[in-house]
């Protein structure tokens, strides 16, 4: 038994001491660490590209998302003050459509600014129809005569008595106050 532990001593000796054959160890070597890591360097640098690639796009995506939603809001909030300044502008259109068209129908000039704020646009169809304008405004001065300045109560409002008598309000104020 001691020779075969001895024989088998010497084997292990032989390996340890003795030097392997010339091109074996080092293309073994060379095979089993250098052949892979190569590959497994370029596939880990290849990865770490992708991941610096893939942060970078969202980092890039999450400002132009931010961007995208103050510019979303700014456009939202000229937007707002576009359609506030549209229907500004479509009333003014209308109470001038209807002061001028009031003239056709027969409403005075001092009326003509009330007659326009007392239109109803909601009963007219197609406000943009002179036709339907001025029937409306027709049937306003209907409704309230004074605007045409013919009523048969006086456009004075309970100014009594003709001119004939001299008995109207300004007279009697005059004679109040002891001119006439």
């Amino acid at each position: 038994m001691n020779s075969d532990v001895s024989s088998g001593e010497e084997i292990q000796d032989d390996f340890s001491t003795s030097a392997p054959p010339e091109g074996t160890q080092d293309s073994q070597a060379d095979t089993a660490s250098h052949e892979p890591n190569p590959e497994l360097s370029r596939l880990r640098q290849e990865a770490a590209k992708y991941r610096t690639e893939r942060n970078d796009l969202k980092k890039r995506l999450e400002e132009l998302e931010g961007a995208g939603k103050t510019e979303i809001e700014k456009l939202t909030g000229k937007v707002s003050e576009y359609e506030r300044s549209l229907a500004s502008i479509e009333d003014t259109n209308r109470r001038l459509r209807a002061q001028v068209l009031g003239a056709k129908v027969g409403i005075t000039p001092e009326a003509r600014a009330d007659a326009a704020a007392l239109l109803d646009w909601s009963k007219i169809e197609d406000p943009n129809s002179d036709d339907q304008v001025e029937s409306a405004l027709k049937k306003l001065v209907k409704e309230k005569p004074y605007l045409s300045g013919k009523s048969s109560s006086g456009v004075d409002a309970g100014r009594g008595g003709s001119r004939e008598t001299g008995q109207d309000m300004n007279s009697l104020l005059r004679s109040a106050a002891g001119r006439e």
